[in-house]
């Protein structure tokens, strides 16, 4: 077999395929810190002058898995890139008059790989519930594994037969409620098919930080908890610092903690409640209800569109306000409106009150309730 493809060629070929892809033509040009993707090429050329086209189609998958890994972005971002590459290797393989390489996603490794169960988890977070078959199609995969998935994710849908394995994020169990309703479209053979959809959204999340950005999220939810007595943010401190190492906390705790005070006793506290294993887990905005401040509260009636009765103290006179949803003030935000139910979103009628004119706690009752 001849060998006839010096780097000159190759260069020339890349740019050739390159053409109206916005993406393949930024990768050939040098930006910031980042090389060109040819100078990647130029580097695991060597010192070989001429290759076959096999062999050239090769070099350019190692210089895109070269230019990808040198990219300083965060991997959802470049996860776009890789797809970018994908698409040009295909272009790239007609080129040449090659089959596209079967082994391109382990040549040009994926920044993100799909992973079904956190797929599946953001599709069922829709309004609508879809069918195992919507869900199969629009992730890809077969109804089974679907099925399979939603019996991990909520043991509750098993029924009968060999109990699913919990469905695990970075070795943590994940468990959560999944609604399961009659679709309103039929099988073909015109049988009912149940509908799911995740009500409670499960929001899951995989961060890789160094020493400086924890510290950082760290100390910004210490703030939140200062400022506002939030109880979210506590548990997610909890959370995050019973997930480090012991080496990691106590890097935290000796670059952090000893120049800022209030940070070093937020994290005494949390290392406390640690060693009595108050670690929480997840729980529904419902279930956390009780234990939420009264901005909290505001904010959760607000966002669950709850009709709440509470009484307010303003100029020193107390009033009841009975059967209210809550919305925010247009023109001050730190002011919300009490609007009659019966007359919600209309706010002819609206009462504006600000947060420490609340004298309670909130009386709820959910729109889904009686």
């Amino acid at each position: 077999m001849p060998s006839f493809f010096n780097l000159a060629k190759i260069k020339r070929l890349l740019l050739e395929t390159a053409q109206g892809d916005a993406l393949a033509e930024q990768m050939l040009r040098a930006s910031g810190n980042l090389p060109a993707l040819d100078h990647f090429a130029e580097q695991a050329a060597g010192a070989r002058k001429d290759r076959t086209a096999a062999d050239a189609l090769r070099l350019v998958l190692d210089a895109m898995a070269d230019y990808l890994a040198a990219i300083p972005a965060p991997p959802i971002f470049r996860q776009k890139y890789w797809t970018c590459c994908r698409d040009w290797a295909a272009r790239l393989a007609a080129a040449l008059a090659l089959p596209v390489p079967e082994d391109f996603s382990e040549t040009v490794p994926q920044p993100i790989a799909a992973d079904t169960g956190i797929s599946l988890i953001h599709a069922l977070h829709a309004e609508e519930a879809k069918t195992k078959a919507a869900l199969a199609q629009e992730l890809g995969v077969s109804e089974k594994t679907v099925q399979t998935t939603l019996r991990a994710i909520d043991p509750s849908l098993q029924a009968g037969g060999r109990p699913v394995p919990p469905m695990r994020i970075g070795g943590y169990t994940v468990r959560a409620k999944i609604e399961q309703e009659v679709s309103m479209r039929p099988d073909s053979e015109g049988r009912a098919r149940h509908a799911y959809r995740m009500k409670n959204r499960l929001h899951p999340f995989v961060l890789q930080l160094n020493t400086m950005q924890v510290g950082a999220l760290l100390r910004a939810l210490q703030t939140l908890c200062t400022l506002e007595d939030n109880t979210s943010a506590r548990e997610i401190a909890l959370d995050l610092w019973a997930q480090l190492s012991e080496p990691g906390r106590a890097r935290i705790d000796a670059v952090y903690g000893a120049r800022y005070e209030a940070f070093e006793d937020f994290l005494s506290e949390l290392q406390e409640e640690l060693s009595a294993c108050r670690v929480s887990t997840f729980r529904t905005e419902d279930e956390m209800q009780e234990n939420l401040t009264m901005r909290e509260n505001l904010e959760y009636a607000f966002k669950g569109g709850a009709v709440c009765s509470f009484p307010i103290r303003q100029n020193g006179e107390l009033r009841m306000l009975r059967r209210v949803r809550l919305d925010w003030s247009m023109e001050d935000s730190a002011c919300w409106l009490a609007i009659p139910a019966e007359e919600y979103p209309d706010r002819t009628h609206a009462v504006p009150f600000r947060r420490d004119e609340l004298c309670g706690f909130l009386d709820y009752q959910k729109p889904d309730q009686p």
